[in-house]
């Protein structure tokens, strides 16, 4: 999608703000910053209620001490908040389809990689750059499935609309200071907002008491990047885009080849890094 054969893909399943700061300090710990970050921000992603429960938090509490703010959800969460969500997933229609097709794959029975220089393979796959290549009948989409795949999260609430808890100012605060702190490393940061299917944006859009708030995170993410001086790319809207229903795996997944469609080429031109830093950029 960059056109630099030096992209890293380093997103995680579920990642909220904690894993990105862990993670990006993870470079740091290593004795160098990445020249370039793309921050991927979801809908959801400054509302307290929706933080994942597996998520890496060692690098997050340091940044939170370093500057004085306050680290959330550490240590797991409590037992009945897991069990609740256990349940929950229980009776979540989209994660009971992803535990069938799970199961037809086999995946139950072994979790050891192979091996392969193949872009694409039938089933589900990390490549070597990090990015992640779905399994062959996820990505072969036909209108019919990709909008049954949709109605899917519109049958059933997810998870992250179900618990969102409106934007909290403290991971506003925290998301303000990781990007000043990569721009004091040197680091050129862009944001991406990543679309959501057309059907179910469609029905977002008729339902404000659910996702309203959801939505107008997009507004709140553009002043941040107009704040910082960073560019955006992308939008919860599809239309926005340019993409089409059959752009989509699901509700919320579009494909590699949809988000190429909308990558600004240009998107780093004439933008500085920052201050200067002594760490090494790669």
């Amino acid at each position: 999608m960059t056109g630099d054969p030096n992209t890293f893909c380093a997103g995680v399943t579920g990642a909220d703000l904690r894993d990105c700061i862990s993670i990006y300090r993870l470079f740091r710990e290593k004795g160098f910053a990445p020249k370039r970050v793309i921050l991927t921000l979801d809908a959801w992603f400054l509302s307290e209620g929706t933080l994942e429960p597996r998520a890496m938090t060692d690098g997050y509490v340091d940044f939170c001490n370093e500057h004085g703010l306050s680290a959330l959800q550490v240590g797991g969460g409590s037992g009945w908040t897991k069990q609740l969500t256990k349940w929950g997933q229980a009776i979540s229609l989209p994660y009971f389809q992803s535990s069938v097709e799970y199961l037809k794959q086999g995946k139950d029975k072994t979790r050891d990689p192979v091996p392969s220089t193949d872009y694409y393979t039938a089933s589900d796959m990390r490549r070597a750059d990090g990015s992640y290549c779905y399994y062959a009948e996820m990505r072969d989409v036909t209108p019919a499935n990709a909008d049954g795949r949709a109605k899917n999260y519109i049958i059933s609430t997810p998870s992250f609309a179900l618990y969102y808890t409106g934007l909290s100012a403290e991971l506003q605060r925290q998301l303000e200071t990781f990007i000043s702190d990569m721009q004091a490393d040197g680091v050129q940061v862009a944001i991406m907002l990543s679309p959501f299917h057309t059907a179910y944006y469609d029905y977002m859009l008729t339902d404000p008491q659910e996702y309203a708030g959801l939505l107008s995170n997009e507004q709140v993410f553009r002043e941040i990047a107009q704040q910082k001086g960073i560019p955006v790319f992308g939008s919860f809207s599809p239309y926005n885009c340019g993409l089409v229903n059959t752009d989509f795996y699901d509700g919320v997944h579009c494909s590699d080849v949809a988000v190429y469609s909308f990558y600004p080429r240009d998107l780093f031109d004439g933008l500085t890094g920052g201050q200067a830093s002594d760490l090494p950029q790669v």
